[in-house]
């Protein structure tokens, strides 16, 4: 089944500060390499799944480059225990 995302007016702008925060805290410095030429068009961001990171990061580089509303897919099972994700 296919649940509706929704961007909370709270929620959504909280995780954009948290993501900023996490990555400030761990990390001394975030470069982003190689061009990005911004042709109107959806994204499709895939990532290998090697940390709990990835959404982070993910996140991260879309403020950072791509500044597009932020959806991620995720197990059926793993959205009905953390059904915050959803917003």
């Amino acid at each position: 089944m296919i649940y509706k995302a929704t961007h909370h007016q709270v929620i959504y702008p909280f995780f954009q500060m948290y993501t900023r925060w996490k990555i400030w805290r761990n990390f001394h410095g975030v470069i982003i390499t190689g061009e990005y030429h911004e042709k109107d068009l959806p994204i499709l961001l895939i990532t290998n799944h090697i940390s709990w990171w990835d959404g982070f990061w993910a996140d991260y580089i879309n403020m950072k480059l791509f500044h597009r509303k932020f959806y991620f897919m995720m197990l059926e099972e793993q959205l009905l225990k953390h059904m915050f994700f959803n917003k």
